[in-house]
C-alpha cells in the first residue's frame, strides 16, 4: 500500500497521528479519568513511545523494503509523542484551583489587561495576600473583569480591590468550547469580578522581561488608540501589537459580518506582508547598487534581516498562536530561500504546526489555531496543485485578481466548518469584502504601519499618522457596507467534532492517496457535509447548575427566546448550540411560567 502514498504528503497522515494523540489524552479529561494519577499516565505515555520507537528502528533494520508498515509505525509513534505531550503539558500544569465562590479582598500584582473597549476591562492578576486568606489563592493567578480601570493599574503594579471570585469556567453546554482547558494551562485558580474600587497599592518595580514587553505593549497599544483617529487607534494597536481593548464592539461586530474578523488578529496575512514586504524593498534597493548586488546573494541577506523583523512583530505582539504559527511559517519559508528550496510546500505548514502543537498542545482546541491553519494548509494545497498546470497567458492584474478571488474562496469555505463551530455563524460576503480589503492591507495600511512605527521615535509619527490612520479607515467603511447587506452575518449550526475531524481526514486522505484512490477522501467529506446537513438541532436549553433554572427557547423568527435573566456570555453559548442568533439584547425575555408571544413554558419537578 505505500505505493499509494505520495511521498512528499505523508507527513499529513503523521501529523493527523500526532493530532490524535492529543485529543485522546483530552478524553480522558472530558470523561472525569483524570483525577490523581496524572504522573502515572504521563511516566506510562513516554515509555509507550520509547518502546515504539525502539520497535520502529528494529523493523526499519530488519525489513528496510517495509514502507508502508514503517510509516504504520512512525504514525503510532506521533501519536504516543502526542498523548505523552499532552499528559506532560498536565502534570506540569496543575494550579491549586478555587472550589466554591467566594467574596474576598485581594492584593495583587497586574500582570495583563485586556478586554474592549464598550465593554469590561479583564486584569490578570498575581495574589500576594486575600482577607480572608485561602490557601489555594495564594501566588496564584485571577482573571477578573471591572467597569472602571484606574490608570495607576498598570501591568506590574500592585493593587487592591474587592472581587467576587468563582471556580474557573467549565463547558457550559454540550458541543461549546471547553474554556477550562486554557484556564489550567495559564494557572488560572478562579475567575470573576471586582465589587469594589481598584486602589494602587504600589507602582511596577523590578518587572521581569515578560511584564516588561507587556508593558511596552500597553504603552504602545494607549498611545496608538490616543494619537489616532478613532476608531482607526484600536485597530492599529491591533494590528501593531495585538492589542483589542481599544475595539469597541460595534467596530468588532462589523469586521465579524463581514468577513475581515481575521485583519483584526495578527496572521499569516499580515506576517507575509512584513516579512516579505521588507525582503523585497530590500532587493529592490540593493538593486539600485549593481556592482554590489551582482557580487552578493542579495535575496539571503534581505532573507535574514526579514526573519529579525519578524520576530519583533511576535515579541512586541504579545506571542499570540497566529502571531506564532505565522512566524514559524514565514520562517520556514525563508530558511527555505537561504537553503535554496521550494519555499511554499505543506510540509512546512505541517512543520510549523508540529512546532506549535510540541509547546502548546492544549492549542489544538482553540479556534486561532484550527482558524489559521485550515486557511493556510487549503491555500498551500491549491498552490502545489497549480504548479503542474501549465502558466496562463493573461495580464498580471487580471491575474493577480484572480488569485486574490480564488484564495478568498478557498480560505472561505476551509474556515466555514471552524467558524460555525466556535461561533456560529458564517459570512457569505467575506469573498468579495476581502477582494478588496487584503489588496489595501497590503498595498496601504501596512506598508504605513512600518513607516508610522520607525517615524515614531524620530518624531515624525505626525505626518505619517494621517496616512496610516486613512488606510484603516477605509477598511471600516468596506466592513461596513458588506455587514449591512442581507445575510451578512448568518446563523449557522455547530457541525460537531465528529463531522469536523471527518472532513479533515477526507481532505488529508484525498491530497496524500494517488488517483484514483484519492476519491475516497471525498467521500469521507461527502459523509461529513451530509451528517452536518441531517443533524439534528435542539428545541431549548436549560440553564440550572448552581442558578435559578433559566430556559432558552429556539424561535422560527431566528432569535432566542429567554424564559429568565441571563448573561451575554451564557446567551452567547445558547445561541451557538440553538444555531440562531444572539444580537445583543435583541432576544424576547420572556416570564417563566406565564402565557406570553414566547408561548406557554410548564414547569417540571426536577
Amino acid at each position: 500500500m505505500a505505493p499509494l502514498i505520495i511521498a512528499e504528503r505523508r507527513i499529513i497522515l503523521f501529523l493527523i497521528s500526532f493530532i490524535a494523540g492529543i485529543i485522546c489524552f483530552h478524553q480522558l479529561d472530558h470523561i472525569g479519568a483524570l483525577a490523581k494519577p496524572l504522573l502515572h499516565i504521563t511516566s506510562a505515555a513516554f515509555c509507550v513511545t520509547f518502546t515504539l520507537a525502539i520497535i520502529h528502528v528494529w523493523l526499519w533494520v530488519r525489513a528496510r523494503s517495509g514502507a508502508f508498515l514503517g510509516m504504520v509505525m512512525f504514525s503510532l509513534i506521533c501519536g504516543a509523542i502526542g498523548y505523552a505531550l499532552a499528559a506532560l503539558q498536565y502534570t506540569l500544569h496543575q494550579p491549586a484551583q478555587l472550589d466554591a465562590p467566594l467574596s474576598a479582598a485581594v492584593t495583587a500584582k497586574n500582570i495583563d489587561i485586556d478586554g474592549r473597549a464598550s465593554g469590561r476591562s479583564r486584569l490578570w492578576l498575581e495574589v500576594i495576600d486575600t482577607t480572608p486568606r485561602h490557601l489555594n489563592l495564594l501566588d496564584a493567578r485571577l482573571r477578573l473583569s471591572s467597569k472602571v480601570v484606574p490608570k495607576g493599574a498598570v501591568i506590574g503594579a500592585v493593587v487592591e480591590m474587592r472581587a467576587r471570585l468563582f471556580p474557573p469556567p467549565r463547558r457550559i453546554l454540550p458541543g461549546t468550547p471547553d474554556f477550562s482547558r486554557n484556564a489550567r494551562i495559564a494557572g488560572i485558580a478562579a475567575s470573576g469580578f471586582v465589587t469594589s474600587d481598584i486602589h494602587v497599592v504600589a507602582p511596577p518595580s523590578k518587572l521581569s522581561a515578560a511584564l516588561f514587553l507587556g508593558g511596552v505593549r500597553a504603552n504602545l497599544a494607549a498611545t496608538l488608540h490616543r494619537d489616532l483617529k478613532i476608531p482607526a487607534g484600536g485597530i492599529a494597536a491591533a494590528l501593531i501589537v495585538g492589542d483589542r481593548r481599544f475595539i469597541s464592539d460595534p467596530i468588532y461586530d462589523l469586521f465579524r459580518a463581514s468577513g475581515l474578523a481575521h485583519l483584526l488578529a495578527i496572521s499569516g496575512l499580515h506576517m507575509g506582508l512584513l516579512c516579505f514586504g521588507c525582503m523585497a524593498a530590500l532587493r529592490f534597493f540593493a538593486a539600485l547598487f549593481p556592482k554590489m548586488a551582482s557580487r552578493l546573494a542579495v535575496h539571503k541577506y534581505a532573507a535574514v534581516i526579514a526573519v529579525l523583523i519578524g520576530l519583533i512583530y511576535v515579541i512586541l505582539s504579545g506571542a499570540s498562536v497566529s502571531a506564532v504559527r505565522a512566524f514559524i511559517m514565514a520562517l520556514l519559508v525563508i530558511f527555505a530561500v537561504l537553503i535554496d528550496r521550494r519555499a511554499l510546500t505543506i510540509r512546512n505548514v505541517a512543520l510549523a504546526a508540529f512546532v506549535i502543537l510540541a509547546i502548546n498542545p492544549v492549542a489544538v482546541f482553540g479556534a486561532g489555531f484550527q482558524l489559521s491553519f485550515a486557511a493556510t494548509a487549503v491555500l498551500v494545497m491549491a498552490y502545489e496543485k497549480s504548479l503542474n498546470r501549465p502558466p496562463a497567458r493573461r495580464h498580471r492584474i487580471i491575474g493577480y485578481l484572480i488569485g486574490i478571488f480564488a484564495a478568498s474562496v478557498l480560505a472561505n469555505f476551509a474556515t466555514a466548518p471552524f467558524t460555525a463551530q466556535h461561533f456560529g455563524s458564517f459570512t457569505p460576503w467575506g469573498v468579495l469584502a476581502n477582494m478588496i480589503a487584503i489588496p489595501l492591507t497590503g498595498f496601504w495600511i501596512m506598508p504605513s504601519a512600518l513607516l508610522y512605527m520607525m517615524a515614531l521615535p524620530l518624531g515624525l509619527d505626525s505626518v505619517i499618522g494621517p496616512v496610516f490612520a486613512s488606510g484603516i479607515l477605509a477598511v471600516v467603511e468596506i466592513a461596513a457596507f458588506f455587514a449591512k447587506l442581507p445575510f451578512a452575518d448568518t446563523a449557522l449550526s455547530p457541525p460537531g467534532y465528529v463531522v469536523l475531524m471527518l472532513l479533515v481526514g477526507g481532505i488529508a486522505v484525498s491530497y496524500t492517496l494517488v488517483k484514483p484512490m484519492h476519491l475516497a477522501g471525498w467521500g469521507l467529506a461527502t459523509l461529513a457535509i451530509l451528517l452536518w446537513i441531517m443533524k439534528p438541532l435542539p428545541d431549548a436549553v436549560l440553564f440550572a447548575e448552581n442558578r435559578k433554572p433559566t430556559l432558552v427557547v429556539a424561535s422560527a423568527n431566528g432569535h432566542l427566546a429567554s424564559y429568565g435573566q441571563l448573561s451575554d456570555f451564557l446567551m452567547d453559548m445558547a445561541a451557538l448550540r440553538l444555531g440562531q442568533k444572539h444580537a445583543g439584547d435583541s432576544y424576547q425575555n420572556c416570564d417563566g411560567g406565564a402565557v406570553t408571544s414566547c408561548g406557554r413554558v410548564s414547569w417540571l419537578p426536577l
